[in-house]
């Protein structure tokens, strides 16, 4: 496990509870690619995966033996004073315990290995990154996890249904939905409120999981709120989205690749990458209004080889036609000549459709102090950073919420389904349209096609992050709210508009 000590890190996973972090945490030591740093605490020990250190002092355990609860605290608390009081380590309240740190004792492992250490408090965090002696040795790493109710649902009750539901539960729950049906029926809404209150009352009790599951729910957007006004402060993210190891996968990428910070002037260039159905329209729309009324940040304008859709203009987007070419149509817009080399052109994978932008209206945009933004795919990393090492900043945006990503994903395929209808006959009733969507046999297979083929593009974006999640400087996290998602990139241009 033994690295040249100059380039070992102090790793500060930053996570909810019930996400996988103590799994990594150990996974990773199993391999060798890091050791736990200590973290001691005034609360049990809770056995040998845990992450707190079980202080072995005869003192300590004498007490914890036979001592009364505030005894023991006190043991504890001395404990803590001895290991971390005095400027050899940061101390901090959490949970109704108090957590410590020794940094003379990170500084010490740093000489044999990485180190790992699970924190989720920023004001910790920030300390440990401005503490001398950890000076550009510590990387965060934000494990983010799915808000999805349903999905978390699915992944508890598969686990924990045959332990807590029977026939009793069962009966309880109909009756109370019984008496809910009616009361709708009646509109009597004080009633509805009572049974709804009653009803979340007995699925507390009868299955266990529901209540974690949304407290579980609770804490990760709790956290993601944190994570919105720190984004600027995360190295690394590490998304615990499909099985444990597409998240070994992604940390062992990061241990395995560790890179510098890179130093960006501004103004910045954002190349934001996703998958479809992320919210890059949302993002570049809204971004773009905003800018024009700030005055920060413009849209860096793109173009397509495909047709025009709805979402086209705002975003930046100018759709050429299939048999488009960008010269001229680039030449026009911004007029005067261009070459070809001022041209930066890129697809996806397999698709047919073209994608650029021009050069010399990013670098017109630099030249005039102005941050800009606009869409891409993790295979032009390499490109933007060749183009632009001084400015580019690359984003992945994430959508948190696979059941919302779904329900959009099958709304737009439907719409552009509907449209192909109305295009065949221009003289169909929106209630005819309705008709042929969904009883026609050959549009219905189409669309279950589409939206497979949707999904099968999605993992493949997901499993492109794995493998470059070392390349992407920041990740927009998607939770379903625009507000969400604007914060964090505002919060972006503004750490990038003071870089000197």
């Amino acid at each position: 496990m033994s690295h040249n000590n100059k380039s070992n890190y102090l790793f500060v996973l930053v996570a909810a509870s019930a996400v996988g972090k103590s799994v990594l945490v150990n996974k990773l030591c199993e391999e060798g690619l890091w050791s736990k740093a200590s973290k001691y605490s005034t609360r049990d020990n809770r056995g040998s995966d845990d992450d707190v250190v079980k202080i072995d002092d005869y003192s300590i355990w004498e007490t914890e033996t036979n001592g009364q609860k505030t005894e023991i605290r006190c043991s504890r608390v001395n404990k803590l004073i001895e290991i971390c009081g005095g400027g050899n380590g940061i101390v901090y309240y959490k949970n109704d315990n108090i957590y410590g740190v020794s940094i003379t004792e990170i500084v010490e492992g740093l000489k044999k290995s990485h180190l790992s250490v699970i924190i989720s408090d920023f004001r910790v965090i920030e300390e440990l990154k401005k503490d001398d002696r950890l000076k550009g040795r510590v990387k965060i790493m934000y494990v983010a996890s799915t808000i999805d109710e349903k999905e978390l649902l699915k992944r508890y009750s598969e686990r924990e249904r045959t332990a807590f539901i029977n026939i009793k539960t069962i009966n309880q729950i109909q009756d109370m939905s019984l008496l809910l049906l009616s009361a709708g029926r009646l509109n009597y809404l004080t009633k509805i409120e009572e049974i709804l209150l009653s009803l979340r009352e007995e699925l507390g009790k009868h299955v266990p999981y529901f209540d974690t599951i949304m407290e579980r729910v609770n804490n990760i957007r709790l956290l993601y709120n944190r994570y919105i006004d720190n984004i600027a402060l995360i190295d690394y993210v590490i998304l615990n989205f499909y099985d444990l190891d597409y998240m070994f996968k992604q940390a062992r990428n990061i241990l395995n690749n560790i890179q510098s910070k890179r130093n960006i002037s501004n103004p910045p260039i954002f190349m934001v990458c996703s998958a479809i159905s992320s919210g890059k329209a949302s993002l570049m729309e809204i971004v773009g209004d905003m800018g024009a009324i700030n005055n920060n940040i413009v849209v860096t304008t793109k173009y397509a080889t495909r047709d025009m859709r709805p979402t086209d203009g705002r975003d930046g987007m100018i759709a050429i036609g299939e048999k488009g070419n960008f010269k001229n149509v680039i030449e026009k817009k911004i007029g005067f000549p261009i070459e070809k080399e001022d041209i930066w052109e890129w697809s996806f994978k397999e698709r047919t459709v073209k994608y650029a932008v021009c050069h010399k209206e990013i670098k017109q945009n630099i030249k005039n102090g102005k941050a800009q933004i606009f869409i891409s795919n993790m295979g032009e990393i390499e490109n933007a950073r060749k183009f632009y090492p001084d400015n580019i900043v690359v984003l992945y945006l994430h959508a948190t919420h696979e059941t919302a990503t779904k329900k959009h994903i099958e709304a737009k395929r439907r719409f552009e389904l509907e449209t192909e209808i109305k295009k065949r006959h221009s003289n169909y009733s929106i209630e005819e349209i309705k008709y042929e969507f969904e009883n026609n046999n050959e549009i219905q297979e189409a669309l279950q096609r589409n939206i497979a083929n949707d999904f099968k593009e999605i993992e493949t974006v997901h499993n492109d992050f794995s493998n470059n999640s070392i390349n992407i400087d920041h990740v927009l996290l998607n939770t379903g709210t625009r507000e969400n998602l604007i914060e964090q990139i505002t919060n972006l241009i503004n750490h990038y508009s003071k870089v000197k």
